[in-house]
């Protein structure tokens, strides 16, 4: 977990073997002011996924 300078939390990792998630707090930011709250739009949930592999093409030729 990363706290911010106001104490808030800015993002957590969830680790499990070699993989990790992380999940963000809405902020004010470039990438932030894309990012809408359920309630904004409807219902709606918006996600965003942040994948670092070793090789793309490899993962992309699996996943397809």
């Amino acid at each position: 977990m990363y706290e911010g300078k106001d104490g808030t939390i800015e993002h957590a990792e969830l680790s499990f073997g070699t993989g990790m998630i992380m999940v963000s707090s809405i902020r004010e930011s470039e990438f932030g002011k894309h990012m809408k709250q359920p309630d904004e739009i409807g219902g709606a949930e918006t996600q965003s996924l942040y994948l670092i592999v070793s090789d793309a093409d490899v993962v992309y030729r699996r996943a397809k």
